[in-house]
């Protein structure tokens, strides 16, 4: 079993190796700048200690049309409709554990975030869940804190446990979250170890 820093260094490592492999470029320890062959070949190499135990990649020829396979899916939470991006494992991919992306937070940000990874991705399945009160446009209800107070960053990490527990037939998820929301998944990764790590 992993202590909360070792979920919480794995959540950060992920997220940098995503974003690093989509956008091509990436800060080391070593505080050297490597292109996206280079990094590969580093980070996924045990250059860093070890490599991680997730083998899915980046691939821009296996998607030469640029549209990913995800649509809008729809799941209920609390009285929130709330709406979330799928992308299926790749071939021999199926039975690893599947990643939730959470996005960032700001104006206009949902999971639309994740698109360049969701064009790219071959690996484990993916989940992009909106976050309540994001993803307007996909159809996810607005948040009025008038109307309906939420407490943060817990009501957005039971937001998400909720789509983990309605996608109940894989194990655990590896979380990743982008910029300051890394408390939501250190949030799930403690109090939902069953479902997230």
């Amino acid at each position: 079993m992993m202590t909360m820093m070792e979920r919480l260094m794995f959540c950060v490592v992920v997220a940098v190796a995503i974003l690093a492999k989509c956008y091509g470029l990436a800060t080391i320890d070593s505080g050297k700048s490597f292109r996206r062959r280079e990094f590969h070949k580093y980070f996924w190499g045990g250059g860093v200690g070890r490599a991680l135990p997730l083998t899915g990649r980046l691939n821009a020829e296996a998607n030469p049309s640029g549209v990913h396979e995800d649509k809008i899916h729809f799941y209920d939470y609390n009285g929130w409709k709330l709406s979330y991006r799928r992308k299926a494992a790749s071939r021999g991919y199926e039975n690893m554990s599947p990643i939730l992306l959470i996005h960032p937070v700001g104006i206009g940000l949902s999971s639309w975030f994740w698109n360049k990874v969701f064009e790219e991705w071959e690996g484990p399945a993916l989940f992009a869940p909106d976050l309540i009160g994001c993803g307007i446009k996909n159809g996810g209800d607005a948040w009025n804190p008038l109307e309906k107070p939420l407490s943060f960053p817990l009501g957005w990490a039971k937001g998400c446990k909720a789509l983990l527990q309605e996608q109940h037939q894989h194990s655990e998820f590896v979380v990743v979250a982008q910029g300051g929301l890394a408390p939501v998944a250190v949030l799930m990764a403690a109090q939902y170890p069953e479902l997230a790590s």
